[in-house]
């Protein structure tokens, strides 16, 4: 019990941003257990509390939001809007020529061509493009063939879904501006490097108060606890190195307007 303390290079780059918390945090706490005033280590155990503290907040505004959520969902009922929109039309093209519905399902031809496929890009993209698609259809002969074909509701849920995806990822901009500047200033690797230093300079000062006092036991304690979480994220470190970060699927390529 009471061997020296080392804190080793990793502690700064290897762990991912996640598994660094909570190595800091477990630490930190550790600490804490065995009471800072018997460890010398008040003035540091304040200061790695407060980056511990900033490092959390950091990491957590790189998390997804709640909004996200909602960003999601109206995505998704436009995307399935929209395809039921234009399959719809497609499916009717089968209609034979002299079938009354056919010179409807031929006004809307150059439309729909031209947006064939939008559901597949990305999501501003697409809420410009539907847009687009919107003021396309609103001419006298589109709306009256939307409405022969009874697809003028759906058309008005498609465009309704639209513009509410694009309040929601507004909604979300602004609250991710908002909370970046309520949470703590600096980036990640940056609030990371600090919490590693006030790491290392806790482990030499726990050290050093062992090795005067070997008595002590809340500093034999402290380092022994200390040791086994550094053993512990070592495995871990040694278990990520290699893995590479999975790449999302290529988006597809835009179909062109025939």
């Amino acid at each position: 019990m009471g061997t020296k303390l080392t804190i080793p290079e990793w502690v700064g780059s290897t762990l991912t941003n996640g598994a660094f918390l909570d190595y800091a945090e477990r630490s930190l706490a550790a600490y804490v257990a065995e009471g800072l005033d018997a460890i010398s280590l008040t003035a540091i155990g304040m200061k790695l509390t407060e980056s511990v503290d900033a490092l959390k907040l950091a990491v957590n505004r790189q998390s997804a939001y709640d909004e996200t959520s909602g960003v999601v969902r109206a995505d998704n009922d436009r995307d399935a809007l929209f395809k039921a929109l234009y399959h719809a039309w497609e499916f009717l093209g089968g209609l034979s020529p002299n079938h009354p519905l056919a010179p409807h399902v031929e006004t809307l031809r150059s439309e729909m061509d031209a947006y064939k496929g939008v559901w597949r890009h990305e999501m501003r993209k697409e809420t410009t493009e539907l847009q687009g698609f919107q003021a396309a259809l609103s001419t006298e002969a589109n709306n009256a063939a939307l409405a022969a074909l009874g697809l003028d509701r759906i058309a008005a849920a498609l465009f309704e879904a639209n513009n509410a995806a694009r309040a929601a990822m507004e909604s979300r901009s602004d609250e991710r501006s908002s909370r970046a500047e309520e949470k703590a200033s600096g980036t990640t690797p940056e609030l990371r490097k600090a919490v590693a230093t006030l790491l290392v300079q806790a482990a030499r000062r726990v050290n050093a108060v062992y090795e005067i006092n070997p008595e002590n036991a809340a500093a034999a304690a402290a380092i022994t606890k200390v040791a086994a979480l550094v053993e512990e994220y070592k495995l871990v470190a040694s278990q990520s190195k290699g893995k590479k970060k999975e790449e999302p699927e290529p988006a597809p390529a835009p179909e062109a307007a025939q």
